[in-house]
């Protein structure tokens, strides 16, 4: 098995992979085509804040946690308007970066390294990347450490809108080796390329685990399904 195909079942290494090769682009993945640079790219978590936040109109949380943060696009925005700001992500150059990028804030590698409990918990095109038991587990773990009165706003893919073939394809990418060597190919990119785990969460799960939940919004990243969630403590 190559390196390519181990990066393509280990979704933390993949993720330091991108890290290293192209944050912003891994971040946001229209970065080139509507960013360009590091300012644009900003405004973009900003806008984004804004709009998730209208689910509660006149509610300004005093403290929030950013689960997967990345370089840190949500966290300036949210330390716009909280005294509190941690940010949590599993790779050391996300981390670095965000740390360098977005002075204030408190960014650590886990949940384990995170103290205390939020007004508000966020989580953007981050569980997809996460394999769905783990990710459950991480859920319900989040889901305890919003205060009372507070809020939590996850985002989930739950299904695919493509022909099965490509199903099958992204399967096979992840699970046969070599696979993903080729796609690379074929697709014109550096065939040690790793591929991100895209995974499926059911959403009468969440229900089940969460209680009251709202669909705040709907999502549609290319072929994509998902649903920013909205669970009220």
């Amino acid at each position: 098995m190559n390196l390519s195909d181990t990066l393509s079942t280990d979704p933390a290494r993949a993720w330091e992979h991108f890290a290293r090769t192209k944050p912003f682009h891994a971040v946001y993945e229209p970065y080139e085509r509507e960013c360009g640079n590091v300012d644009a790219f900003f405004s973009t978590g900003e806008q984004h804040v804004a709009t998730v936040l209208r689910v509660r109109p006149d509610w300004t949380p005093a403290s929030v946690l950013d689960f997967g943060c990345g370089v840190g696009r949500m966290l300036r925005a949210f330390s716009d308007r909280a005294s509190r700001v941690v940010g949590v992500d599993a790779s050391p150059t996300m981390r670095a970066a965000a740390r360098r990028l977005c002075p204030g804030t408190e960014i650590c590698g886990s949940l384990d390294e995170v103290e205390g409990t939020y007004d508000l918990i966020h989580s953007y095109t981050v569980f997809q990347h996460i394999p769905v038991r783990a990710g459950m587990e991480l859920i319900a773990r989040l889901s305890q450490m919003v205060n009372p009165g507070g809020l939590m706003l996850l985002h989930v893919t739950y299904g695919r809108d493509c022909p099965p073939i490509r199903n099958i394809v992204h399967r096979l990418r992840a699970t046969v080796p070599g696979v993903n060597a080729v796609v690379n190919l074929l697709q014109s990119r550096p065939v040690s390329e790793p591929m991100m785990q895209m995974n499926r969460y059911s959403l009468l799960a969440l229900h089940d685990l969460l209680g009251s939940v709202r669909y705040a919004f709907r999502t549609q990243h290319g072929e994509h399904l998902g649903v920013i969630i909205a669970v009220d403590s």
